[in-house]
């Protein structure tokens, strides 16, 4: 089974501003890396500026799923009581 690789905040925005220069193919191919991983970090970037890449993703996503379920608790409430 193929292991997973880990890459550092700073390789992630340098592969962005890689592919912001020479174009997420030429990027990809001299980075050794699929190019869809540049669009996917430089969407995270534009999106999340400063905070984007903190950890290894899975505390975000786990707060990301924890703010959905307690609004849609919420919402379910509301309508209970109306």
């Amino acid at each position: 089974m193929k292991q997973r690789r880990k890459f550092s905040r700073e390789y992630k925005v340098e592969a962005v501003r890689l592919g912001d220069q020479r174009g997420a193919r030429a990027a990809s191919e001299s980075l050794g890396i699929d190019k869809s991983l540049i669009y996917q970090w430089k969407k995270l970037l534009e999106g999340e500026g400063p905070e984007a890449f903190r950890g290894n993703g899975t505390a975000q996503h786990s707060r990301k799923r924890t703010a959905n379920c307690g609004s849609r608790i919420a919402a379910s409430e509301r309508r209970q009581t109306s």
